[in-house]
């Protein structure tokens, strides 16, 4: 929300300013002290919008599961697909573009890692990670591969942890995935 004047709000401050500590540091370094600090608001102003740490994190967590929703459902995918086509789809999925260098993906996924370990996020993240599958499921669906949209799910989700504890470009992440999905509908087809 901003204000007539264009201004940011005191509460959207504060929540991009979390969610910039949650980015670089963790959850657990999110309190009202160090928000309040970066987001340049009195430490009354965080309490007043969020009464404890938890609402906080969870408006937080709501806001970027939002927008990552949103995101997914801009997916363009090809009407009739080749394996490449069905690559990129997962791709675009599961690797938003400020993503895709080693460390913000490291930190991705260390962040939701984290989140499933924390009371109240866990059920966000859940559905989020349920929403996904519904998604890639639909697809393939869609495209009459229903059957092996759990094992694409997969695939690129190990590449991607694969990736990230080798040597190697984000383009060459994406080539493995695309031959993997070549594969994978080979195997389909043979069935």
């Amino acid at each position: 929300m901003t204000s007539t004047n264009g201004d940011v709000s005191t509460r959207e401050k504060i929540l991009r300013a979390a969610e910039e500590i949650l980015v670089t540091q963790s959850f657990s370094a999110i309190t009202h002290r160090s928000v309040a600090k970066l987001a340049e608001v009195p430490l009354g102003s965080t309490t007043y919008h969020f009464k404890d740490k938890a609402e906080l994190l969870k408006e937080v967590m709501r806001n970027i599961l939002e927008t990552e929703s949103k995101r997914r459902m801009s997916a363009e995918p090809a009407e009739i697909p080749s394996a490449s086509a069905i690559a990129d789809f997962l791709i675009y999925l599961f690797v938003p573009d400020e993503f895709r260098n080693r460390t913000s993906l490291a930190i991705l996924y260390e962040r939701l890692l984290e989140a499933h370990k924390i009371e109240g996020l866990q059920h966000m993240v859940a559905q989020d990670q349920a929403d996904l599958f519904q998604t890639v499921e639909r697809q393939f669906e869609h495209w009459g591969i229903a059957p092996i949209a759990g094992a694409a799910m997969a695939l690129v989700e190990g590449r991607a942890v694969q990736w990230l504890n080798q040597d190697g470009s984000f383009e060459q992440l994406e080539q493995r995935i695309r031959e993997d999905t070549a594969l994978l509908l080979a195997t389909k087809q043979q069935q």
